[in-house]
């Protein structure tokens, strides 16, 4: 079984707040955790208690915190990955429609893409003349 790394290395690149402000779940979510983490290594200065049991607590919330932006992170990168790949497949998919362009007194079947302006396109409702 082959593991893809590359949603998590999105993931972990999208904790930056200018790309999680378009979520402001998550954006609120990650400040959040940001002030955990400051306020457990400075816990002290603001009379927070500090016996090992609070640490503990302190550790869980801010892995609570850390796994839901990460988690969350994963899951719009695999959807972005997917919708990509759907999107790939139908530009293959796609068929190549011939137009019938008049030439003077003859028609000429061009590919859709090579049409320009001015040229006289001949259109008929029950398929090619």
């Amino acid at each position: 079984m082959k593991i893809n790394i590359e949603p998590v290395i999105i993931a972990l690149k999208n904790f930056r707040p200018d790309r999680l402000i378009r979520n402001p779940v998550m954006f609120v979510t990650e400040i959040a955790l940001i002030m955990s983490i400051y306020l457990l290594i400075f816990s002290g200065q603001y009379g927070l208690p500090v016996s090992p049991r609070y640490i503990y607590f302190y550790t869980a919330v801010i892995i609570l915190l850390f796994l839901t932006v990460f988690f969350s992170n994963i899951a719009e990168s695999l959807s972005e990955g997917k919708s990509k790949a759907i999107t790939d497949s139908l530009k293959k998919i796609r068929q190549k429609t011939i137009a019938h362009v008049i030439e003077g007194s003859t028609i000429r079947d061009v590919p859709s893409e090579e049409l320009r302006t001015g040229m006289i396109v001949l259109v008929n409702k029950n398929g090619p003349p």
